[in-house]
């Protein structure tokens, strides 16, 4: 165990590797993969897993595969944070299910305006579904029955900034089941912004 610790530590001091270095080897991959669960490190390292996978479909592969449970097992910091954006910018589908439970979650802080929350500035988990996009869309329609208001809240606003047919369609299905009158206003604000039809209202 002690020499497994003494592992971690080398590993972590070690400089992260160039980018030519890091495409097409596995090593390299982890070794960043591994700095990015480190809160001094994290931003770094998340920035540097976002340039790899841009020319690397092996880092994106990875990143599909092991981001998610670093999202789940930090919830709140600097990893969490980092981790979470770096799975919205780079559009991460088997992240979704992760960041939709995040919904629920008290991780949400700080002062901000109301336009600031309409663009999901202060909301790390709703902002990286909407960048997601339509894949989010399945997930981020069942928070919207949950029985805690903010996180019905946190849906509808993911599902507003996707603004896409499928995500209008979620918030028109849900609206005359919405129990809170001022999320079902903002809920017909949105629909009727689109200025199109959603299936149920064509029925």
């Amino acid at each position: 165990m002690k020499m497994a610790w003494i592992l971690f530590l080398t590993l972590l001091s070690c400089g992260l590797p160039s980018l030519s270095q890091a495409t097409g080897d596995r090593s390299a991959i982890k070794l960043t993969f591994l700095r990015l669960q480190n809160e001094g490190t994290a931003e770094r390292a998340a920035k540097h897993l976002q340039a790899m996978a841009k020319s690397d479909p092996a880092v994106r592969a990875y990143l599909s595969s092991n981001l998610p449970a670093v999202i789940e097992e930090h919830h709140r910091g600097t990893v969490w944070l980092n981790a979470v954006r770096l799975a919205g910018n780079l559009k991460i589908v088997s992240a979704v299910d992760t960041l939709v439970a995040s919904l629920g979650e008290n991780n949400v802080g700080g002062t901000f305006t109301f336009a600031e929350e309409r663009r999901l500035d202060n909301d790390p988990p709703a902002k990286a579904l909407a960048e997601i996009g339509d894949p989010s869309v399945p997930a981020v329609k069942r928070a919207l029955i949950k029985p805690e208001s903010e996180t019905r809240w946190r849906a509808a606003r993911v599902l507003a900034n996707i603004n896409s047919q499928s995500a209008r369609a979620a918030l028109a299905d849900h609206l005359q089941n919405e129990p809170d009158a001022h999320l079902r206003a903002f809920i017909r604000s949105v629909i009727g912004r689109s200025g199109g039809q959603t299936s149920r209202q064509r029925r």
